[in-house]
């Protein structure tokens, strides 16, 4: 009798089950409408951080200026000297960088350069550059000098000699004597110029060539998107790679401390440095399955990094660029310790060293782009452009590599124009007359008559079709193509997810290496107005695998990720 009074009829359970059922459409909802909130402020989280970081630069970029701006000690006659002691000079150590031995003349030349004394800048600047004894203040330990080798720490005592862990070079050339020379001082730039190869902006002061530091140009702009890349002339270098730190990084020392707020990028740093480590412990071990886990544990990590808010005192202080414990141990053979890193992942480590040694610490796979918008009947449509205000525009116009990695990989195509990898925001040839093509993308559009392109991927093999004519005479891309067959000069190869073939990427464009065109074929009769030239590229061996598949693709899980966040809220299509 007890339970009979708890039994419900059908009509009392079907309104139950319809209760219940609402309550917990209403807790769904609940739990979507709590969570939206969290992305979007998530993103104001963000860039409200890149606001802080560039106003951080553009202090730390005026305080380095006012910094290098020191007064001048002039070396006084014998009678004006002020006798000061000699004190034993001891072995000399660096705290950041290590020990640093003392040789003969440089031993010499401190003990001379000890009876300097400080007097006022002279006001007349010929008679400056002609006064060959002229030397500079004794500079901090850990202070970047903004002239050439032969000219850092020449009036700093033995004992603070600084240990160079950027350059051997650097070591025999410390002890060398400099002569103060218009080519010192500060000379008025009219726009961009290219010193030592690289593109340089604003007031600097010229240096002499380094064949081992050519990277003698540093940005006065506060944003590091203008750092991002630098201006490169046509060249036939086809693996181009400069793996010396570059000058703003050697001009940063120590802070002597965590970074504030960089917990978690400090510890991805970290990480890539202990894998590295355990890395060398089993080389030559025979452990293979433990060197396969580094190397997954490396890509983790590598693959994170680009993603993550850096700055260049965070890297700094890590010594993430330093050849003998940076990123170079991966891709750099002097520095890799007989670790036999897979391709891919050598790939991976450059791409990222390239891209913070270009002082581009941008974590937005679009940055440098503006949205576009749909047409309404308030307002003009816009297409996706690029802001040139805040990129530094890179030549395409160049045969080979450069600084374009295997398996690098893009959203858009509009990104390879960013980044200097492809000439055209929309066409899939680009080249110059006389010099023929220097890129191509292979996708799946349609020619003029609404079918695809003849074109047939075999990987290694591929048979690229120029474009149509509607005149009877070759086209501009097609004549190109042309040229290049007749020179034998590299077109870099890029794909495009729109292929759908099995060597495509699954979102996105990615490089996939330097490709020679060894013939072609003409498609239509001679009466034609298409004139369509098919092209047989072929890949250049010796080149790293593509990186369709397997344990090195791209994109990778991280980028996929990142396309989607940033194609939902950040007005991009992917």
């Amino acid at each position: 009798m007890g339970n009979e009074g708890s039994k419900m009829t059908p009509e009392e359970q079907d309104a139950h089950q319809a209760a219940h059922q609402r309550e917990v459409d209403a807790q769904i909802e609940a739990h979507a409408e709590k969570f939206r909130p969290e992305i979007k402020t998530e993103y104001a989280r963000l860039a409200r951080e890149k606001r802080e970081r560039l106003e951080r630069e553009a202090a730390d970029e005026q305080a380095a200026s006012t910094v290098a701006k020191k007064p001048q000690l002039v070396r006084s006659s014998k009678s004006d000297a002020v006798p000061k002691p000699r004190p034993q000079q001891p072995i000399a150590t660096s705290e950041d960088d290590g020990p640093s031995r003392s040789t003969s003349k440089a031993s010499s030349r401190a003990n001379s350069l000890s009876r300097l004394h400080e007097v006022a800048p002279r006001p007349d600047r010929e008679s400056a550059r002609s006064n060959n004894n002229i030397t500079k203040p004794r500079p901090d330990t850990n202070q970047g000098s903004s002239t050439d080798n032969g000219g850092r720490s020449q009036a700093a005592p033995l004992s603070h000699k600084r240990h160079s862990v950027f350059s051997d070079e650097r070591r025999a050339s410390v002890s060398k004597p400099r002569k103060t020379s218009a080519a010192d001082v500060p000379q008025s730039t009219g726009g961009a110029s290219t010193v030592g190869g690289v593109s340089s902006l604003g007031r600097i002061p010229k240096k002499s060539i380094d064949n081992n530091n050519i990277d003698n140009g540093i940005s006065n702009s506060s944003s590091s998107r203008m750092n991002s890349s630098n201006r490169q002339g046509e060249g036939e270098n086809l693996t181009a790679l400069n793996t010396e730190p570059p000058n703003w990084y050697q001009a940063l020392k120590p802070s002597g401390g965590r970074v504030r707020g960089t917990t978690y990028e400090s510890g991805v740093i970290a990480g890539v440095k202990d894998a590295i480590n355990k890395a060398k412990m089993h080389r030559g071990s025979g452990n293979d399955a433990g060197l396969r886990s580094q190397f997954e544990t490396l890509s983790r990590y590598l693959h994170k990094a680009p993603f993550m808010q850096v700055t260049g005192q965070l890297l700094r202080d890590n010594r993430v660029l330093h050849k003998q414990d940076g990123l170079q141990q991966i891709f750099d053979p002097e520095y890799m310790a007989g670790v036999p890193y897979p391709e891919w992942l050598q790939g991976d480590a450059k791409e990222l060293f390239n891209k913070w040694r270009n002082k581009n610490f941008e974590t937005n796979l679009f940055w440098g782009l503006e949205a576009g918008r749909a047409a309404t009947r308030h307002a003009e449509g816009r297409a996706t452009t690029i802001d040139w205000n805040t990129v530094n525009r890179v030549s395409c116009d160049r045969h080979g590599n450069e600084s374009i990695v295997n398996g690098q990989w893009w959203p858009l195509q509009l990104c390879l124009l960013r980044d200097g990898a492809h000439g055209q925001s929309q066409q899939g040839i680009h080249g110059k007359k006389g010099h023929g093509a220097f890129s191509c993308v292979i996708a799946g559009g349609l020619a003029p008559d609404n079918q695809p392109y003849p074109n047939i991927d075999e990987g290694d093999i591929v048979y690229y079709c120029g474009t149509d004519s509607s005149d009877g005479s070759v086209t501009e891309g097609t004549t190109r193509l042309i040229e290049s067959k007749e020179s034998g000069k590299p077109i870099r190869l890029i794909r495009s997810h729109n292929l759908k073939n099995e060597y495509a990427p699954e979102k996105g464009f990615r490089y996939d290496g330097l490709y020679t065109i060894v013939d072609f074929e003409i498609l239509d009769p001679p009466d034609s107005k298409r004139q369509r030239h098919r092209f047989k590229m072929v890949r250049i061996p010796g080149q790293p695998p593509m990186r369709g598949t397997g344990d090195g693709k791209r994109p990778t899980k991280e980028e996929l990720e990142q396309l989607e966040l940033h194609r939902n809220f950040s007005g991009f299509a992917g």
